[in-house]
């Protein structure tokens, strides 16, 4: 089935509201207004905590609010780092009739290679 990138999806979670977009090349747009948790989950990845530390330093975020658009490498990195924690953004983000990604489009899966850490950058940073 070909995406249709012009359709609005949405993710709710714990008081968390966010809006977005899934591209054709499975990267997820999140648009401005939506809003982004100010804390973390303990068990949060290093990675995600660093993209979230730079939407923050460089003012794409601002008291819990995306300011402008961004673009994820995929719907599960953007869900990860709106809520702070590992997410499976098929599961998350939802049309408006609360349509998952993975039933509209269960042939996708998130691009492997999204801008995540491998184990061996996770130790070659320590």
């Amino acid at each position: 089935m070909e995406i249709d990138e012009d359709m609005l999806l949405y993710l709710d979670s714990n008081d968390i509201k966010a809006t977005g977009y899934y591209l054709r090349d499975n990267r997820f747009r999140v648009n401005k207004d939506s809003y982004f948790a100010q804390t973390e989950v303990p068990s949060c990845r290093p990675n995600v905590k660093q993209k979230r530390k730079e939407l923050i330093d460089n003012g794409i975020v601002k008291d819990g609010v995306f300011i402008s658009d961004y673009l994820f490498g995929s719907p599960s990195t953007a869900a990860s780092c709106i809520l702070g924690g590992d997410k499976n953004g098929k599961i998350l983000w939802k049309n408006d009739s609360g349509v998952t990604l993975k039933n509209m489009y269960p042939d996708r899966d998130d691009n492997p290679d999204d801008g995540q850490l491998s184990l061996e950058d996770i130790a070659s940073a320590q």
